[in-house]
């Protein structure tokens, strides 16, 4: 067969996702000589493309600008895959399949914002019904999504995921790192919500007053709106024990987890847990909440708690620290129980997918989504949108602003993010009332010198000549936004350039850390990048 593989959606930061893209071709592209794999892809892919193990990919890769151009190169081939959430184009005449990892915005909506709920509910479900087979991460989530999609199950294919081989040979890791405790638990996550650190700030709390302190090392980003670790930790009386590490690499990963009492793992929801398998290869005790797969992916090779009770996090950790038997058996099934799940059960479990989405291709069920399904899904979620549908449980903005046009992807370094303007970059604004603002973060231009105009509702409000080698300088503008929908453009006099022979997109100027604020300090804004 012919796969064609849209790569759009792969950069460093997606965490988790980027890591099973690596894993699954490594494998398929080491030893499926059957089938030949056509990597859809954009300039912005290549860095974690290169990291593929075998040069295989490059062969039948096809290099493009825009997802709206796949539909020009799909002609001869049997399947196309998009492993990264969302089916693009849709529909496609050709069997289809996508990954899907989880539904958690059905669980907890409040974790997310009402533009979050809007896109899920457009892409999600549309991705699902037109694919001709999902594969998906744990048997959790093939019920939970066959359930909620109204799909028949047998459409969904579950390929539990890998751990990196690294983690398996941490014996010998070694570490840059400098951690300032002999003793620790380890939690590795982005500060999102649904991770759930709050439990573990205030079981360390408990440990103390008990007389049994010991440390934390946390790793991963901050994220927009997520839970302030270090504010919390020094509320809670535990700044002391907390470590905040940031980005690690795999290498410090594994010594991290080697060097660790246990692995502590909270998380509220899951479509799989990556950290938990990572940790068991390691030869690392686990302690992980009882909600959604982690029952199924971790067995008997963990110890379980209510993630809602900080105690019972509080005594699980105790337990371990002071049962040496119960400890090294855990590290003993933990390392059978990582050995399960491989890279070659997962390329199959892709392998039966895609055959078994070329058994299933029907004409009829094509022109039917096409012309019939599609449409209505498109017209049913916008006029859902119009009712306020999707207003978030965990939303109380007074200003939402958004990135209209002339901007091309968000892009991730480290805890800083950017966006680049193709010229003109428009953002929306809609505010409840009327408000002087706070725009606050860093500017950069590829050119020099050159010089950026900011306009509100078409009105010139600041300006500032760029000069000099290219860095991220500081910039504050105050304007005034009216009631309801406000139009705020950044205009650079110099057109966008080409940024380097291998990426073609025209840019012009970058902004970094975007914020803002209220000059009263008393109005919540929901910034989507």
């Amino acid at each position: 067969m012919r796969i064609g593989v849209n790569c759009f959606l792969l950069q460093a930061h997606i965490g988790g996702l980027k890591q099973y893209f690596i894993n699954l071709f490594d494998w398929l592209l080491e030893h499926d000589a059957e089938n030949r794999y056509v990597f859809l892809h954009f300039a912005h892919n290549l860095p974690e493309l290169e990291k593929l193990k075998s040069d295989r990919w490059r062969s039948d890769a096809i290099l493009l600008t825009d997802q709206n151009e796949i539909a020009r190169h799909v002609e001869g081939m049997d399947v196309y895959f998009c492993p990264f959430g969302v089916l693009w184009p849709r529909s496609l005449p050709l069997a289809t399949v996508v990954t899907l990892v989880d539904i958690q915005e059905v669980f907890y909506p409040q974790f997310f914002t009402s533009t979050d709920l809007f896109v899920r509910a457009l892409y999600f479900p549309a991705s699902t019904r037109g694919a001709d087979r999902v594969v998906t991460i744990s048997e959790f989530s093939k019920r939970t999504i066959a359930e909620h999609h109204h799909l028949d199950s047998a459409k969904i294919v579950v390929a539990h995921l890998c751990a990196d081989p690294a983690y398996f040979d941490s014996a010998g890791a070694g570490s840059s790192l400098e951690v300032p405790f002999s003793r620790f638990v380890f939690f590795p996550a982005n500060r999102w919500a649904h991770k759930n650190h709050d439990v573990l700030l205030r079981a360390l709390r408990i440990l103390r007053d008990q007389a049994e302190p010991i440390g934390a090392v946390f790793t991963g980003f901050d994220t927009s709106n997520g839970y302030p670790l270090l504010e919390k930790a020094r509320e809670y009386g535990v700044l002391d024990e907390t470590f905040v590490a940031g980005y690690v690499t795999v290498a410090q990963m594994a010594w991290l987890y080697r060097s660790a009492e246990m692995l502590v793992f909270p998380s509220l929801f899951e479509g799989f847990g990556m950290p938990p398998v990572e940790a068991m290869a390691a030869g690392c005790p686990v302690v992980v909440s009882t909600s959604t797969c982690l029952p199924e992916i971790c067995g008997d090779a963990a110890e379980y708690f209510d993630p809602t009770n900080p105690q019972a996090l509080a005594d699980a950790i105790s337990a371990i620290r002071k049962d040496g038997s119960k400890r090294e058996a855990l590290v003993q099934r933990g390392k059978l129980r990582a050995r399960a799940f491989t890279a070659e059960r997962m390329s199959r479990a892709h392998l039966q997918a895609f055959h078994e989405a070329v058994s299933s291709f029907s004409w009829s069920r094509y022109w039917w989504q096409r012309l019939v399904y599609q449409p209505y899904h498109l017209a049913r979620v916008h006029a859902m949108r119009a009712l306020h549908r999707f207003d978030s449980p965990g939303e109380a903005y007074g200003c939402r602003i958004r990135f209209s046009s002339g901007w091309s992807y968000v892009e991730q370094d480290g805890a800083n993010w950017l966006r680049w303007s193709t010229g003109k970059g428009r953002l929306q604004a809609d505010s409840r009332r009327s408000l002087s603002v706070r725009m606050e973060g860093q500017l950069a231009s590829l050119q020099s010198p050159n010089e950026a105009r900011l306009f509100v509702n078409n009105r010139l409000v600041w300006e500032q000549v760029i000069d000099g080698e290219f860095r991220f300088k500081d910039f504050c503008v105050r304007m005034d936004l009216t009631a309801g929908k406000n139009v705020i453009d950044l205009v650079s006099k110099l057109p966008g350039i080409a940024a380097s022979p291998t990426d073609p997109r025209q840019l012009a100027i970058a902004v970094r850390n975007l914020r803002f604020s209220d000059e009263a300090d008393k109005v919540k804004f929901q910034l989507d990048r």
